[in-house]
């Protein structure tokens, strides 16, 4: 690029000079409860424009909202809140399922069932809806939002809002993996009498398989989402969503 400079009486300069463009890199950093979306610029930088688009397989890119979010001085950035609707009705090859405010499944005729398959390295936790011939209908997969404690019901009794409550049964018991396993904070295993351990349980809601013969069972308590652990169709503990959290369906 060449900056060209001339005076009054008509002396030019010129020298040649690099210029980088570039566009900051913004990142969100956490999902509220209400559904307000905050991040970060890579750098701070005031009233900087950022957009959201929605990316889904099959579909075009689209945004979310067409006004651009603005940053602070400290190159922050929080959006309104994009949640309006507290439940969703689907119709799926004739069936009606209704999703409801707290993002349940509603089996809509007898024969149907929920099927909850164990996150792993590259997939969350899911819940897929099955019809009564055996055919996939509807795919859900949850994220809890950020600071949601991990509790264990038999030390804490009393349980408020927000919060998933693991409950282990008769000899089973919660062992936090702080004291555990020190390169996973914030997550729990469920372990038997003897301390082998069934599953590993992230303060994002995912349940990670450990042992070969345990299952997962879709289940509700008090109007939320409610998971019962399985060992050979044996219950041994319950997973309780006491919280408000999004969900992404397919």
């Amino acid at each position: 690029m060449l900056l060209r400079v001339t005076d009054e009486r008509w002396n030019t300069s010129v020298k040649k000079i690099s210029v980088e463009i570039y566009a900051p890199t913004p990142q969100i950093q956490s999902v509220t409860n209400s559904g307000w979306v905050i991040g970060q610029l890579s750098e701070k930088l005031d009233l900087e424009p950022v957009h959201f688009f929605r990316v889904r397989q099959g579909s075009d890119i689209t945004k979310i909202t067409p006004d651009a979010t603005r940053t602070n001085k400290e190159g922050s950035f929080a959006t309104g809140t994009y949640f309006t609707m507290s439940w969703a009705l689907l119709w799926l090859s004739g069936a009606r399922i209704q999703i409801t405010e707290r993002w349940l499944i509603e089996l809509p005729w007898t024969g149907y069932k929920i099927e909850v398959s164990w996150a792993n390295a590259t997939n969350p936790l899911r819940m897929d809806l099955i019809d009564n011939q055996g055919a996939l209908l509807y795919q859900q997969f949850l994220v809890l939002p950020e600071g949601i404690p991990l509790i264990d019901e038999k030390n804490s009794p009393t349980i408020s809002s927000n919060a998933l409550v693991v409950s282990p049964r008769n000899t089973y018991k919660m062992i936090p993996a702080t004291s555990w396993d020190r390169s996973v904070p914030w997550w729990g295993y469920i372990v038997d009498e003897n301390m082998q351990p069934i599953a590993a349980i992230a303060q994002d809601g995912n349940i990670y398989l450990i042992q070969q013969d345990a299952s997962l069972l879709y289940g509700t308590r008090d109007g939320f989402l409610s998971l019962t652990l399985l060992v050979k169709g044996n219950p041994v503990a319950n997973i309780w969503y006491k919280t408000t959290f999004f969900y992404t369906v397919k």
